[in-house]
């Protein structure tokens, strides 16, 4: 059965994506990110996620080839690193110059597969909780002023590449106002609020960068069931 791919590749913000409970002590279900990326695809794109908690670019950059090697057709692909770069002082820390150098590198090998890229830059830290999540400062010392840069290195390479851009950071600081901290789960990672800003401005770039790949532009895998014959001779 012949699907293309849309490939989700990052750290743990990907990993996540398909968690139905975002808040350790939350008992109710919030937006899944995962889920709804994979329903707005359905029979029309297969979403393969390849999500990594802690890892940073280089160790992404790493990982790449090990995914293109097994997975072919894949059409599209976010690519979601740079938290973790930004930590500073600990072996998770990748200085900015070589941070830019990685991803570019990513980028060409996506892009040699005639891949589309999407870069997706951190978006905002609660530093206060997540200094009382993290485990005795072990993630090393984490910024929204960190986040920023990295983030704006990206956006100069989008414009380099001529990729799409997914700003998180300004996307949070806009939407979330006021409240932005609901939109992370322990200072880092996404609230389902978090992930369904993320999903919607994934999938406006989507729709003005490659309008060809927003699913109401790809085709329909097979036909409705109200459409096949009795004998199933059409399907």
């Amino acid at each position: 059965m012949d699907y293309k791919k849309f490939l989700m590749f990052g750290d743990s913000i990907t990993e996540y994506a398909f968690q139905p409970r975002t808040l350790p002590d939350s008992s109710k279900a919030s937006f899944c990110f995962g889920g709804a990326l994979t329903s707005a695809y359905v029979r029309r794109l297969q979403v393969l996620q390849r999500g990594f908690s802690g890892y940073n670019s280089r160790w992404g950059l790493k990982l790449l080839p090990k995914i293109l090697d097994v997975e072919d057709d894949i059409v599209i692909a976010y690519v979601f690193f740079g938290t973790n770069d930004a930590a500073r002082g600990n072996h998770q820390e990748v200085p900015i110059d070589e941070y830019k150098n990685n991803i570019s590198d990513i980028i060409k090998m996506l892009q040699a597969n005639g891949i589309k890229v999407i870069l997706v830059g951190p978006g905002l830290l609660d530093s206060d909780k997540w200094r009382v999540t993290d485990n005795i400062g072990r993630c090393g010392d984490r910024s929204s002023e960190y986040h920023k840069v990295y983030s704006d290195a990206l956006q100069e390479l989008s414009k380099e590449f001529s990729t799409g851009f997914v700003n998180l950071f300004d996307a949070f600081l806009k939407q979330g106002g006021d409240n932005w901290r609901d939109l992370l789960s322990d200072g880092l990672h996404y609230s389902g609020q978090g992930y369904e800003i993320f999903y919607n401005e994934l999938m406006s770039v989507i729709k003005q960068k490659y309008p060809d790949l927003a699913p109401e532009n790809l085709p329909f895998k097979f036909p409705l069931w109200e459409e096949v014959s009795i004998d199933g001779s059409n399907i």
